[in-house]
């Protein structure tokens, strides 16, 4: 594409008039000079000599949205002036010197386009594209995720910068650097929206920062650094089409799935690694994720057993059904950040139940839900939390009210077992985390280990299901009358009070702790 602003610039003062309703020509193909005879296209640019063609442009106005410039200028082209179908733009040069500057501008937006069109033809990578564009640029050409994570880069530039080069050696935009940028860097107009420049003589560089967009939302962001460059040469329009032209290749693979993401990818890495060490760090990072991010925040966890799988078709499913949260490939596990303006319970609120048990259970996959949070410093500790509380869940022998997805608040007891039992292993040498549980029950396990008759799971179901028997039996697929004997066993075995809120509580708990030793640790008891 070609800028007219940028040509009529490039003539330094020539112009006596001038009206550019389409100021950005897409496709150019080249110069024609105006010789009385042809027809108009706006894949041309059209330089006429006014004392030779004045008549017959007032006669023949061009009825496509053409760009023509013209050496000269007099009454006759009073009409093309007030039309607002085309560009005009009359000038004090000869025709033979307004050709040349235009053709020499032409010519460079050319052999851009041309040697960029010749990359795509040949298969090059985005990496190989970026290279390229490096060499052709004379500078630095780094393509980064939105969270500043740099995806791929030029080698290396043939000036020295230590910001940039310090970006390409990290492998991340340093926070304050990103600070810099957008404090430093100005739009370039309404003609490239996306496209941001500031110039420090000082640094004796000049930096480029391209957001490329998909579907709305930014996938990257594309960064220059230019020592100098050559005047002819429309260096904003070059990176702003060059980033789109990658835009558009990352729309049309599987790799967006991935790129759309790696701005959280990169803000879990860093929680991870306490790299933000502040509330307002965290804050500034959340604003930078694809998807903007609402009051309250929810951190789903999505394990999946299924092999030969591939992580773009997860994503992609997973963004089917979760359509406007942030999702990432993290620790073998997909991490979705689920935001919402007020504090839901309802699961049913916060996500399409079916739709997610749909892409679940295909694929011998679990989801964990977690509370919410509005302090995004704490996403750290949610994540973690959950992420061990998924963990606990893969080993226990335990049913969801919502197929394959659990909630946290509905199995946390889990976790806080699961770190007592790991204290109790340090400070007291051994695993048997029993003692931590009602004498009663113990004898009951044992009385299990025995018998087989599962009594520790059916007084646990029952306390759950609120001391109610239909529903006891209905939840372990019983006959009623079946709890009610198995209720009378475990009276006598146990000794307790089961109306007892208090007595509830402890055997509740204790039935849980035997339920962890047993199936998380593997362990047995002994009879």
């Amino acid at each position: 594409m070609a800028d007219i602003s940028f040509i009529i610039d490039e003539l330094e003062g020539h112009v006596l008039r001038k009206r550019v309703p389409v100021p950005i020509v897409h496709g150019i193909k080249g110069i024609v000079m105006v010789d009385g005879t042809q027809k108009f296209y706006p894949e041309y640019i059209y330089v006429a000599d006014t004392d030779a063609y004045a008549h017959w442009l007032w006669e023949n106005p061009p009825s496509e949205k053409v760009t023509l410039f013209t050496a000269g200028d007099c009454f006759l082209l009073d009409p093309l002036f007030k039309m607002k179908s085309f560009n005009i733009v009359s000038t004090d040069l000869s025709v033979f010197s307004l050709y040349n500057i235009v053709n020499r501008v032409i010519i460079k937006y050319r052999e851009w386009r041309n040697s960029v069109v010749d990359d795509i033809v040949k298969g090059k990578s985005i990496s190989e594209m970026i290279e390229a564009a490096s060499e052709r640029l004379n500078g630095y050409v780094i393509l980064t995720n939105p969270g500043g994570k740099v995806m791929t880069s030029s080698v290396k530039g043939t000036f020295e910068d230590p910001l940039t080069q310090e970006i390409i050696d990290q492998g991340f935009t340093p926070y304050n650097t990103s600070l810099f940028f957008r404090a430093e860097l100005k739009s370039c107009g309404k003609s490239y929206p996306d496209l941001m420049k500031g110039l420090f003589p000082d640094k004796g560089v000049t930096y480029y920062l391209k957001k490329i967009r998909i579907e709305g939302g930014t996938a990257a962001e594309l960064l220059v650094t230019l020592h100098s460059a050559d005047k002819a040469f429309d260096t904003e329009a070059a990176i702003n089409g060059f980033g789109n032209v990658i835009g558009a290749i990352l729309a049309r693979s599987k790799e967006k799935y991935l790129i759309h993401n790696k701005a959280f990818t990169t803000l879990l890495q860093d929680l991870s690694d306490n790299k933000l060490e502040s509330d307002a760090e965290v804050r500034n990072r959340f604003r930078l994720l694809t998807v903007p991010v609402e009051k309250y925040v929810y951190c789903v966890i999505a394990d999946f057993e299924e092999d030969g799988v591939s992580d773009e078709y997860i994503l992609h499913q997973l963004d089917s059904v979760f359509p406007n949260a942030n999702i990432a490939k993290w620790n073998n596990q997909f991490v979705i950040m689920v935001s919402m303006p007020t504090h839901e319970y309802n699961l049913d609120r916060i996500m399409d139940v079916e739709a997610v048990n749909k892409v679940l259970k295909p694929l011998s996959g679990k989801a964990i839900v977690s509370y919410a949070t509005s302090k995004y410093d704490k996403f750290r500790t949610i994540y973690r939390l959950t992420h061990r509380l998924l963990e606990i869940i893969k080993c226990l022998d335990v049913t969801s009210n919502y197929g394959n997805i659990y909630r946290y608040m509905d199995y946390m007891i889990y976790l806080d077992i699961d770190m007592m039992a790991k204290t109790y292993q340090m400070e007291m040498g051994h695993s048997d985390i029993i003692y931590m549980a009602d004498h009663g029950i113990i004898s009951l396990a044992r009385y299990d280990a025995e018998h087989k008759s599962g009594l520790v799971d059916v007084l646990m179901n029952y306390l759950l299901n609120g001391s109610n028997v239909a529903k006891t039996a209905e939840v372990m697929y019983m006959h009623r009358n079946t709890v009610l004997n198995k209720i009378n066993r475990i009276n006598k075995i146990i000794e307790a009070d089961l109306s007892d809120g208090m007595t509830q509580q402890r055997l509740l708990y204790s039935c849980q702790v035997v339920k962890y030793y047993k199936e998380v640790m593997a362990n047995t008891l002994r009879i």
